[in-house]
């Protein structure tokens, strides 16, 4: 069985052989973002990840809202 963990900005995977004697072998790094992440899931077939993506500064907009829009209208 492989176990995918994240460290930062890394997704790596570790095999760990469940038992009595448990067996973990050498971390693998899968990827790396430049970017802030939380690992969230991956595929059966273990191809695909699903990855969570902290919003930069640029995403936000503040929410703008206009109370007594209808003052703005033409008349009907």
């Amino acid at each position: 069985m492989i176990q995918p963990f994240q460290s930062k900005h890394t997704l790596l995977a570790v095999p760990v052989e469940p038992g009595e004697d448990l067996g973990i072998g050498t971390p693998k790094e899968l990827f790396t973002m430049d970017i802030p992440f939380s690992f969230l899931d991956v595929s059966p077939d273990g191809e695909r990840f699903l990855v969570l993506l902290a919003p930069s500064q640029i995403d936000w907009r503040p929410i703008e809202v206009m109370l007594g829009w209808k003052e703005y209208l033409p008349p009907p």
